[in-house]
Order: C-alpha cells, then structure tokens, then sequence
C-alpha cells in the first residue's frame, strides 16, 4: 500500500512542487535557528523577548533599570527615535559596530537628586542600544571602573511623546 502511495507520488507533478516547497520550508527553518539566532548574539533575544525576563538586558538590571514590552503603540518611528538619538550622541552613533531600538516602557526606580536622575515608572521610551562603543576616558557618563575596557554598549533612553533623552548610560 505504501509503494502504490509512493509510485503515484513520484509521477505527479503537484506532488514533486509540494514536496520541493516542504523541503524548502524546512531548510528555511534551519537556517534561521541556527544562523541567524546565534549570529546577533543576545542582541537579537532581547529584541524578539516578550516576556518580561526574556527583555531585560543584565548591563542594565545592574544599574537598575528594568524594561518591560510596550502594548500602546509608539507616537515617534523607530526611525525617528534614532535619528534623535544620533544627534544626542554623535560620537557614539558614528563609533558603535552595531545600533539598535527597541519601543518599550522603562522602569528605573532609582531617584538621585545629586546627578539629576528622575524616576521612572512605566514610561514609554525607545531604546537605542549602541554597541561596542569605544571608551573615552574624559566622558562623565562613561563608568571610570570600567575605563580599562576598551568598548562599552551604550543604552540611550529616547521619550516617546517629547523626543527628549531620558537617560543615557554606558555599561
């Protein structure tokens, strides 16, 4: 019964293009699990996270800043944020191997006066991510315990509804 199945398989021509697609998909499938999962690093997990825990970054967790996803949609464009945030960091914009954002709502509870730090609680922010910024020493923003790194990732907070940076940290 199986060879009769088969037989009739091999002659039909629906049979062959549907066969060709299926093999097609699934070398597909493969392709993206491994390639392009694993070749953007954590980068690309924390992009695709939906989960709250899959979306935090541990740069930014140390410093207190948590994310969680942004159900609204944004007021400004990925686009738009940044081409703001280019403009804010230029250096950085121009120096970073890899620049990202991501529409989410930031959550950093920590409040201090002394540097002009404001809370916030579930403000919807773009994140723009640059990677792998080369470090100046004489940039007040740059963590001086890590000046012995030769590149730091550097976590811009864009408002979504004025445009203005919310906070800016290299880790």
């Amino acid at each position: 019964m199986l060879n009769e199945v088969y037989e009739r398989a091999k002659r039909s021509p629906i049979s062959k293009i549907i066969l060709g697609v299926l093999i097609g998909l699934l070398l597909f499938a493969i392709w993206q699990s491994v390639f392009v999962s694993h070749a953007n690093g954590p980068l690309l997990s924390f992009m695709q996270g939906n989960s709250e825990t899959e979306m935090q970054i541990p740069a930014l967790q140390r410093a207190g800043v948590f994310l969680a996803h942004a159900a609204q949609q944004a007021e400004m464009s990925q686009q738009q944020a940044l081409l703001l945030a280019n403009q804010l960091e230029p250096v950085a914009s121009v120096n970073a191997q890899h620049i990202d954002a991501r529409y989410i709502l930031l959550d950093y509870p920590v409040n201090n006066g002394s540097t002009g730090q404001q809370r916030f609680t579930d403000q919807p922010a773009w994140l723009i991510w640059y990677q792998h910024v080369p470090v100046q020493a004489n940039n007040p923003a740059v963590d001086s315990s890590a000046l012995s790194q030769p590149q730091q990732d550097l976590y811009v907070f864009i408002d979504d509804h004025s445009g203005k940076e919310l906070l800016a940290l290299y880790a």
